[in-house]
């Protein structure tokens, strides 16, 4: 009887461990995800700004003309 309950303690300490391996596994992969659509919109942003400054420049250069 006493070998079954320390076969059966294993068992639960093996599953626990399973348990705190997925569950950080399921963090890491949150923070991963988080960090990848920072990264995205922070690139997002650099090509906004690109935009932005292309049409200042074609305003510039249209305004030369008219001038």
């Amino acid at each position: 009887m006493n070998e079954m309950n320390i076969g059966i303690s294993w068992v639960t300490i093996i599953f626990q461990i399973a348990n705190t391996l997925i569950l950080i596994g399921f963090v890491a992969l949150f923070f991963y995800l988080v960090f990848k659509v920072l990264k995205s919109i922070k690139k997002t942003a650099k090509i906004e700004n690109k935009v932005n400054d292309l049409e200042k420049s074609i305003q510039n250069l249209e305004n030369q003309i008219n001038k």
